[in-house]
């Protein structure tokens, strides 16, 4: 049997076990009533253990980003970008850790199924809080999520040789079966599984490479005869600057509060003893993930100095360094980090885009017997949308998926931040602190590059909502006292 053949089977045998767990939990599902069906499908009866939960956090945070972008800015920039992007090897601590307990309390009292729930809750379901909050993530999640295919087709078509529109084709069908008839359930399973993949991808890759090329020390000692500054703080033309290093903190560390579908597993644990284990889980997962993924790029540089495409360092250092099986363990894995985190955007899409703006904004009054049908239809459109925007990929993915991110975080990080633990926090100063983050950041990023200070523009962005939103919400009136009593007193408040 050739190499090729071997790999393919392995990475079949994987897409196959995903395509049984949609059944599966479709399966659960079927015959439910629809208040049932709807609460199963978007947060799987908020009873999820601990290592779900960090799968499902970490695995969709990090994406293709931290096994295919993030190898390939490193094989470009050398170890600088190990540093940077080590940041976000506390992410699981940062959103559990900080906004873990308080959603889970509230996510319960209002029954809330997605991000917008809560974030809407918080500011009396104003419509306009719900229309900026869907279009923020609508502008920016599903380029997030069509960058996760087109990392995970192109990893395939280098290391199979099979059209990279094959493998992207296969990569969305898997997707959609598993979150579209599956919903969450479906997700949280798959999640399991491929946070095992990933971390074996991982550490197989590193040590793999690492021993091929005689070891760590003179693995390195053959970059830098490559180029000796791929090793130093210099590589990456300078930017790795006191202030450049602390923005990346900023956007991979405490900011990453601001990532809506990083909010989904505080919807879905099931006591506050899983989620303080799923917190030290998954910082082990997402810190194995990032030094060995982004180190094994930097070591690329010693096997072929001359990529064309940074981005394909992962697959050429899968291809040089390990046998046909264990190629189709890290395709699996790669592949598993992209599934991942576009099954999370796809159900934290659905979920806002149909409990909060059509059902509080289109058409308030529409029953959950109404709505149900539509769930599993909304999320498998979205994957479709996804798959046609990845069909004209484009070359660096990491750029697109921290524009994505820094967006994002622009847009929600204060107004979620403050609403959850701010009693004066307001609708005004909500509106305010996304318009004002959001326009800023934009801005920055692609016209006033200098207002940035050398720094990354999400800090800027940051900055004017901040400001934005602390002068509005004192300028305007207090909140409700009925939005104070859900989120800070000790009943249930009718939602």
């Amino acid at each position: 049997m050739s190499g090729n053949v071997l790999m393919l089977a392995t990475f079949m045998a994987y897409t196959g076990l995903l395509v049984g767990l949609a059944v599966m939990a479709g399966r659960s599902m079927a015959g439910v009533k629809a208040k049932e069906y709807v609460d199963e499908f978007y947060t799987g009866g908020r009873g999820v253990g601990a290592f779900v939960v960090a799968m499902v956090l970490a695995s969709g945070l990090c994406s293709a980003g931290t096994f295919v972008g993030t190898p390939g800015l490193a094989y470009k920039n050398g170890l600088t970008w190990t540093v940077l992007t080590n940041w976000q090897n506390f992410m699981n601590l940062m959103v559990l850790g900080v906004l873990g307990k308080k959603v889970g309390i509230i996510a319960r009292r209002i029954n809330a199924r997605s991000f917008l729930d809560i974030f809407g809750a918080r500011y009396e379901d104003n419509k306009a809080v719900i229309l900026l909050g869907g279009l923020s993530m609508l502008i920016f999640l599903i380029p997030y999520a069509t960058i996760q295919f087109v990392g995970g087709a192109r990893m395939f078509e280098v290391m199979t040789g099979v059209n990279y529109y094959v493998g992207l084709l296969l990569i969305t069908i898997v997707v959609i079966l598993y979150t579209g008839f599956g919903g969450i359930k479906g997700t949280t399973l798959a999640a399991a599984i491929q946070g095992v993949v990933m971390t074996l991808a991982a550490i197989l890759i590193f040590t793999f490479s690492a021993t091929k090329l005689g070891g760590l020390t003179a693995a390195m000692q053959k970059v830098e005869a490559v180029n000796p500054e791929l090793l130093t703080a210099t590589a990456a033309g300078g930017i790795a600057t006191p202030r450049y290093l602390a923005s990346f903190a900023v956007l991979f560390g405490f900011a990453i509060l601001g990532m809506p579908h990083g909010i989904t597993p505080a919807l879905i644990y099931k006591n506050s003893k899983a989620m303080l284990r799923s917190v030290v889980i998954g910082a082990i997962a997402v810190t194995l993930w990032t030094v060995l993924m982004a180190t094994t790029g930097t070591l690329a540089r010693a096997v072929d100095p001359n990529l064309a495409i940074p981005d394909h360092a992962t697959a050429t250092m899968t291809a040089w360094g390990l046998p046909p099986v264990l190629q189709g363990i890290v395709l699996a894995g790669v592949t598993a980090a992209m599934q991942s985190t576009v099954a999370s955007m796809l159900i934290l899409i659905s979920g806002s885009l149909l409990m909060d703006v059509y059902a509080k904004v289109i058409r308030p009054g529409v029953s959950l017997e109404q709505i149900a049908p539509l769930a599993r239809w909304v999320t498998l459109a979205l994957g479709v949308v996804a798959f046609a925007l990845a069909l004209s990929p484009p070359h660096a993915l990491e750029w697109i998926v921290y524009f994505a991110v820094a967006g994002l975080e622009s847009s929600f990080f204060v107004p979620l931040l403050f609403g959850l633990y701010w009693r004066r926090a307001n609708t005004p100063g909500a509106i305010a602190g996304m318009v004002g983050g959001l326009g800023g950041y934009i801005l920055i990023a692609g016209y006033l590059k200098n207002l940035s200070f050398g720094m990354h523009p999400v800090v800027m962005g940051l900055a004017i909502s901040f400001v934005s939103y602390i002068v509005v919400t004192m300028l305007t009136p207090p909140p409700s006292e009925k939005v104070l009593q859900l989120y800070w007193g000790g009943r249930r408040v009718a939602h």
